[in-house]
């Protein structure tokens, strides 16, 4: 949290900084790029699909930039 607090506007990078921080203890990989790390694999855990390698880095930037987004959030908060 204290990395985030510092960050006016989130961005991709900062995701995988925090995913690093979250899960480096466990994952070697762990904050890095999917389209680095496994561009031609299909991940799923525990029965859920993870986005392919490809989407990854667009899905979370839009997910970033709505859940950055006060408008939206007010309108639409289970987006």
């Amino acid at each position: 949290m204290a990395y985030l607090a510092k960050k006016s506007t989130i961005t991709y990078r900062d995701f995988l900084k925090v995913h690093a921080l979250l899960f480096g203890d466990l994952y070697p990989w762990a904050g890095s790029d999917r389209m680095a790390t496994s561009p031609d694999l299909a991940i799923s855990k525990a029965g859920t699909c993870f986005c392919l390698p490809y989407e990854a880095k667009r899905a979370v930037e839009e997910g970033l930039r709505l859940g950055q987004n006060k408008v939206v959030l007010k309108s639409h908060p289970a987006w």
